[in-house]
């Protein structure tokens, strides 16, 4: 990245960058989630935003783990003469800013703007650089969640709430909103309390029932069908899934087939 520049007042400039993917997923623009090169304006002195949506730049093939990209980001500078500085950034789309990412280091560039000012300056919106979110390990996610149950035993906190209120009872300042229990059972329990316990105990006791009775038949179909809800209930165990759609499909399919097995026998059992 350039280490200063200078711009004039109400043009857009293009800027050639190289940046280079040292994490671990593909940037692709084509994606259902595009991630696309993008930056914010920031005061010089303070870390006041000046302006956070700057104009998105696609790139133009997916930039793989390891690679480089050379790029000619559109960039348009405030609306006022002085010194920012210009903060790098790369987004996905509707999900997040490298930037705010924990340990993130987002390369800035110092940028003289010249000329005469357009109108009024925007407010500062933010009015501070956000600061960089913290992802705290299970352990202490589940810490949290019991002190949580324990202040609504038995209704719980509402539904997908905890990732909402967890920073205050594991004394985090800046807990990531985005994150669950990391435990699909206990972020039941979190949410729904000994009500949605009970419910959640006679659920699972009724699906014992029917993988014991596929485990007893003679048929490697609904032998597969119950390794896969298996498979399921284990992961629930170090993961908390059910707040996503194409996730919760997908469960509800390999319940469907095991129910069918069950009842249906052998010839039936694609009915469901």
């Amino acid at each position: 990245m350039p280490g200063r520049l200078a711009l004039p007042i109400g043009r857009v400039a293009s800027i050639p960058v190289r940046v280079t993917n040292v994490g671990l997923t593909t940037w692709d623009s084509a994606a259902s989630q595009p991630f696309n090169a993008s930056y914010h304006w920031i005061e010089a002195a303070a870390p006041r935003v000046v302006e956070w949506e700057g104009i998105r730049t696609a790139f133009p093939s997916p930039v793989r783990p390891g690679q480089s990209v050379s790029l000619t980001m559109r960039v348009y500078p405030p609306t006022a003469p002085g010194t920012y500085r210009l903060v790098w950034d790369v987004e996905q789309v509707n999900l997040l800013w490298f930037a705010t990412e924990p340990n993130a280091n987002p390369a800035e560039t110092v940028v003289t703007v010249t000329g005469a000012a357009i109108g009024r300056m925007p407010a500062p919106r933010p009015t501070y650089m956000p600061g960089q979110a913290i992802r705290p390990r299970r352990g202490l996610l589940w810490s949290a969640a019991g002190r949580m149950l324990m202040t609504q035993p038995l209704t719980g906190v509402g539904p997908d709430n905890f990732r909402l209120l967890y920073g205050d009872y594991a004394g985090i300042g800046r807990a990531d909103p985005r994150v669950h229990t990391n435990n699909m059972y206990l972020e039941l329990l979190v949410g729904s309390g000994a009500l949605g316990g009970l419910a959640l105990l006679w659920f699972g006791v009724r699906l014992l029932r029917l993988m014991r009775a596929t485990l007893c038949r003679s048929d490697p179909a609904g032998w597969g069908v119950a390794a896969a809800v298996s498979a399921i209930a284990l992961h629930g165990l170090v993961d908390s899934f059910l707040g996503f759609t194409p996730t919760y499909v997908a469960i509800a399919v390999v319940l469907g087939l095991l129910t069918a097995t069950v009842r249906h026998g052998e010839s039936h059992a694609h009915r469901f």
